[in-house]
């Protein structure tokens, strides 16, 4: 038998007189099934995304707090070959935290922050990290529906992490002050 015919049979060929009779629809099953099984052991393995936040200490070595200026053009008033009207939409705040662990194992070594906080170098901060990785596996479902969905899977911490919450401490432990990202919400469902 040759690699063709081999191939061909594998997937679901059948050879008759009248040449390779090829039926599709016992291959299609297949793929279905496994896309079908696949997706099932995504979703089996993948956690709500508040379960992948985690909280670790860190003393503050430096602080750098960057303000961004936003400006908007609406559809209606964009000019094609000209100059389009820019309008102020606000400003926000990102701050970027150098970090020495508490735990040695730790590899984070900066941290950013998408709103405003007091902290300032010296401090002693625990901090909310959203540790996950995503997934779209849309090249396992045929649904419209199912496009769209997202699967969270835990990963390791990396270098660079975001926080979406600090709490500044007080040398004997204590809560001094908690600040929240502007997308806090996002990850933290409150009950």
């Amino acid at each position: 038998m040759s690699v063709r015919d081999e191939i061909l049979k594998k997937l679901g060929a059948s050879f008759s007189e009248e040449g390779v009779v090829f039926d599709a629809s016992e291959s299609i099953k297949k793929v279905r099934e496994q896309r079908k099984q696949e997706l099932a052991d995504i979703r089996a393995k993948s956690k709500p995304l508040e379960k992948l936040v985690v909280s670790e200490c860190f003393n503050v070595e430096r602080v750098l707090c960057e303000s961004y200026r936003y400006k908007i053009t609406p559809d209606f008033e964009r000019v094609f070959g000209g100059k389009s009207p820019e309008y102020d939409a606000g400003f926000s705040n990102s701050i970027f935290l150098g970090v020495v662990p508490d735990k040695k194992d730790i590899p984070v070594r900066k941290l950013v922050f998408d709103g405003a906080s007091s902290v300032r170098a010296g401090d002693f901060v625990r901090v909310k990290i959203p540790r996950y990785e995503e997934k779209k596996p849309s090249h396992l479902t045929y649904a419209k529906y199912e496009e769209d969905l997202v699967y969270y899977f835990d990963r390791n911490f990396q270098e660079e992490e975001r926080a979406i919450e600090i709490e500044i401490l007080s040398f004997g432990g204590k809560v001094l002050r908690i600040d929240r990202a502007a997308d806090y919400e996002d990850f933290i469902k409150e009950k």
